[in-house]
């Protein structure tokens, strides 16, 4: 080893020693602090909170109800967790990490599957998990939440009261950081990003200081929060509009794989005109291959959820999803009048539950044609294959999800803005939609890491091969899918990138966010 490699070696295990002491530093404040709520390693508690399962780490989450990380990966080792209850909790601790510079992590609903992106080896945790208040107003026509709830803990207050707003379509899933992403909903195609929907944020800036962000009085940081992440401010509390739930009609039909190119020509069919002509429609659409492993023979299923905010009677269907469920044989069908939220998004969360390894990962296209769709979809199934034969616990959904102008152009109606930059693609300019394409992909062994990695970074190369070739690839990116090393923020358009710097400077001009925060996707140039 030359003199520069020993160096290099030396100053980066020099900064390894000094970030461990900053923690320990930090974590002794914090206890001081609050006893009540500090906790480390080796207590039951900070294993509850961490996901390493207590004092018995063998059996990480099998001892566990709640799972506070649906994927393993997010299971890690804080020097400490601090655990807040209110928003004073959060202002108190950031004091802290700010003043001593120490790095630290944000836990609120644990669903990132992205690893150390809500957790930390060494670092501080700091869990708002605990703040998960729900608080309905029906003379605002709003509901106000604690970033610490999943969209179960917010149905739960609105549902019985035949009260519905723009959350998750999986109940698990925490409204921090699917809100900060933007967030697709069973409303999207008429009302546009969930984000859109929030009317305050209750946050903690990068020094502590706790403040009240509405599009009145920080208007550029009000557009900056909406789908940019967790780069200006810890939230707290989310404010967002409500409407009335009706009773629905939603559920999963199952198709065989012989099915498959005819679901693709009705997918297509209605992403360029059954979303635009019926917006309070809904689907899902996924495509479930697993492992021998895990079934007997192959298994390929087309498995697309359907959604309709009114009942329908006596079986009937409505004529947006007829060419899905009168033209097309299925296997079976779960759709049903239903009640509440809870129960269609309890549904999907039943289908993919936590305790495994997780990814995703997407990309964006400019849809052309049933073919692109079927090329596509061939293409996916050409690569993953020998990936399917041998990672264990193999479960792997691929998912297309149609962004149509009518969707786009709720971002900007009534004065409305965000920071995804749709507005200025051709679903914004031209009438064009734009498809998401994403993987979920669950595998069981920690080992088998970079080849569950390799897999899907070799299906979206040849994804995006064939994209290109056809002169349809968008680098629009859906933050809720993507990976940690794609380039979200950088798909949204040089305009938006500008924005989002200054607005930076302005809230954090130590950069806290992009040095001491952990993960999250970083404002360039900041």
């Amino acid at each position: 080893m030359d003199h520069f490699s020993k160096s290099k070696v030396s100053s980066v295990l020099l900064l390894a020693l000094a970030s461990v002491a900053n923690a320990e530093n930090c974590c002794a404040k914090l206890k001081t602090l609050d006893s009540s709520k500090t906790f480390y390693p080796n207590t039951y508690t900070y294993g509850a909170a961490n996901g390493a399962g207590g004092l018995l780490p063998i059996l990480g989450n099998v001892l566990q109800n709640d799972f506070p990380y649906w994927a393993n990966q997010g299971i890690a080792a804080p020097g400490c967790v601090f655990t807040a209850k209110s928003t004073e909790d959060v202002s108190n601790a950031v004091k802290i990490l700010h003043q001593y510079q120490c790095e630290y992590a944000i836990r609120s609903g644990g669903h990132n599957p992205i690893p150390e992106w809500s957790n930390t080896y060494g670092g501080v945790l700091l869990s708002t998990s605990g703040i998960d208040d729900v608080a309905y107003n029906p003379t605002e026509n709003t509901v106000t939440f604690g970033a610490g709830c999943n969209w179960k803990d917010v149905y739960n207050e609105l549902d019985p009261l035949g009260v519905g707003t723009m959350g998750g379509r999986d109940n698990t899933v925490g409204t921090g950081g699917f809100l900060l992403g933007g967030g697709i909903s069973y409303y999207s195609n008429s009302k546009g990003w969930a984000a859109d929907h929030i009317t305050a944020y209750e946050v903690v800036y990068a020094n502590g200081t706790i403040g009240t962000i509405t599009p009145s009085n920080y208007p550029d940081l009000f557009i900056a929060m909406k789908g940019a992440g967790s780069s200006f401010a810890i939230v707290t509390h989310f404010t967002q509009e409500t409407f009335e739930q009706k009773t629905y009609n939603a559920g999963f039909v199952f198709y065989p794989p012989g099915s498959i190119p005819k679901v693709l020509n009705a997918l297509y069919n209605y992403s360029v005109d059954g979303a635009i002509a019926h917006p309070e429609s809904h689907i899902i659409p996924a495509f479930s291959s697993v492992g021998p492993d895990l079934v007997v023979t192959e298994i390929t299923l087309g498995a697309f959820c359907f959604f309709y905010p009114t009942k329908l009677k006596n079986f009937q269907e409505t004529e947006v999803f007829k060419p899905f469920t009168k033209e097309i044989p299925f296997l079976a069908s779960t759709k049903k009048n239903r009640k509440g939220i809870n129960s269609i998004s309890g549904e999907i969360a039943g289908y993919s539950g936590p305790g495994k390894r997780q990814s995703f990962t997407d990309m964006a296209i400019v849809l052309d044609s049933a073919e692109t769709l079927k090329v596509l979809w061939d293409a996916y199934q050409d690569v993953a294959e020998p990936y399917r034969l041998c990672i264990q616990g193999y479960t792997a959904s691929f998912i297309f999800y149609p962004l149509t102008s009518t969707f786009v152009s709720q971002g900007t109606a009534g004065g409305k803005k965000n920071s995804m930059g749709l507005e200025n693609t051709p679903a914004g300019q031209d009438g064009k939609t734009i498809m998401i394409i994403s993987i979920n992909l669950t595998w069981l062994l920690k080992s088998q890491d970079a080849l569950a990695a390799e897999c899907v970074g070799k299906v979206f190369a040849k994804l995006r091969q064939i994209a290109e070739q056809r002169g349809i690839y968008h680098p629009f990116l859906y933050m809720n899918y993507a990976n940690g090393t794609q380039d979200v923020l950088g798909g949204y358009g040089a305009a938006s990138g500008d924005r989002l710097r200054q607005v930076k400077l302005e809230v954090d001009p130590t950069n806290d966010f992009g040095t001491l925060v952990k993960g999250r996707y970083k404002i360039p140039d900041a």
